[in-house]
């Protein structure tokens, strides 16, 4: 019994995506071109990333979706932590070689991760780093069940 509860316990951690801050593994990618799409429609021209794999953005209140400007030029899985004051997010991997033109940072569901910048406007920090491999920390693993067990 015990060991079902401890079980259902890292399974419901997974799902909600505590651990999705760990996945910044740091090593960083430097170099490759992060910009910011506004709603509704303004572009913040991308930068290349420094050593440190970072990039920040003055920018004024809104909604804005990060990406990586030519994910051609990307040449490994790569992750970023998006920080906007003490709210972080931290996106599923991005894979190289899928696609053409830009590829938006995305969260465990599936959607566009969006930094939603207050009143007043404020900085976006962006973290790039290189995607830890292995399977994605929000994606439970459920045992198979043992032959002549229920």
């Amino acid at each position: 019994m015990r060991s079902r509860f401890a079980f259902l316990a890292a399974a419901n951690v997974m799902l909600t995506g505590v651990l999705l801050p760990a996945m910044t593994p740091g090593v960083p990618i430097q170099g490759t071109s992060v910009g910011l799409e506004g709603d509704p429609g303004s572009v913040v021209a991308p930068r290349p990333t420094n050593d440190a794999g970072q990039m920040a953005f003055a920018v004024g209140p809104g909604r804005y979706a990060v990406a990586i400007w030519n994910i051609q030029s990307l040449d490994r899985s790569a992750v970023a932590r998006i920080e906007v004051g003490r709210t972080v997010l931290t996106s599923a991997p991005i894979v190289p070689g899928q696609g053409r033109g830009r590829a938006y940072f995305m969260g465990p569901d599936g959607r566009r991760l969006v930094a939603v910048v207050p009143h007043g406007g404020g900085r976006i920090r962006v973290t790039l780093t290189e995607a830890a491999s292995g399977p994605r920390p929000w994606t439970p693993v459920v045992p198979r069940p043992r032959e002549g067990r229920s």
